[in-house]
């Protein structure tokens, strides 16, 4: 496992060769877990979400982007009323016959941060507010993610990368 700086210009450059190569073909829950206190607590909340971003090369064909949420309703004396703990997966194909070209751990981390994030967002947006309003709360929906794109080109991210190209992108969105 290594760390890697590397200019929001430069991650742009790399998600672009990744996301011309590829499709997105399949959006699926991969594992869930959830908790809620009983009684309903009927009192203003506040919630935490944490996101973290992975790719990993399935095949020769296809890649797999997985989105990490846990979200955390709390009340105000700080105690916790629900929580989700989710992976959103994305099976991102070859738009071609031949195999995907070995882009390495930097392309396959921005592609992560900047493509496949945004696209399985809207998926976790609609589980975690069928979550909430299945454990009997109000229905929550997910802050929309600030995209890693519209910061300034020069804007330098650390992403972790895995020796076998799985990546580990910035932890809270």
């Amino acid at each position: 496992m290594s760390e890697r700086d590397l200019t929001i210009a430069e991650m742009r450059e790399f998600a672009i060769r990744v996301r011309d190569a590829t499709a997105l073909r399949d959006v699926r829950l991969e594992s869930m877990t959830c908790s809620s206190r009983q009684p309903i607590l009927d009192v203003p909340m506040s919630v935490d979400t944490d996101v973290a971003v992975s790719v990993r090369r399935e095949s020769d064909q296809a890649l797999a982007a997985r989105s990490r949420y846990n979200v955390v309703a709390k009340d105000e004396g700080d105690e916790e009323a629900w929580s989700a703990s989710f992976v959103v997966l994305g099976e991102f194909h070859s738009v071609s016959d031949d195999p995907l070209p070995d882009w390495g751990g930097d392309a396959q981390a921005s592609f992560g941060l900047l493509v496949s994030a945004m696209a399985l967002h809207p998926f976790a947006r609609e589980l975690a507010q069928s979550l909430s309003a299945r454990m009997g709360y109000p229905s929550f929906t997910l802050d929309l993610l600030p995209s890693l794109a519209e910061e300034p080109p020069d804007r330098v991210v650390t992403v972790t990368v895995e020796d076998d190209s799985e990546m580990l992108g910035e932890g809270n969105r």
